[in-house]
């Protein structure tokens, strides 16, 4: 069997191993750190963001809403 992909390794392994936890948790030991989240930034919009007792009718809704785009992301 030959693998025809150009320049991709692709790891083999047996029946009866598979990709190790340090694998499959994204840890890159050379570098000591983990493969950054799919979408590292999402949680920006909402960092800063809270909700006071002062807030307008309006200010709530539009909190809500990014609330809302953030969780269908």
């Amino acid at each position: 069997h030959m693998d025809r992909s150009i320049g991709v390794k692709k790891p083999r392994y047996s029946a009866d191993e598979g990709p190790s936890l340090t694998e499959l948790s994204g840890y890159n030991a050379k570098r000591h750190e983990f493969d950054p989240e799919y979408d590292n930034d999402a949680e920006q919009a909402l960092a800063e963001m809270e909700f006071k007792e002062t807030d307008s009718e309006t200010d709530r809704e539009l909190k809500l809403r990014v609330l809302r785009i953030y969780l269908s992301r």
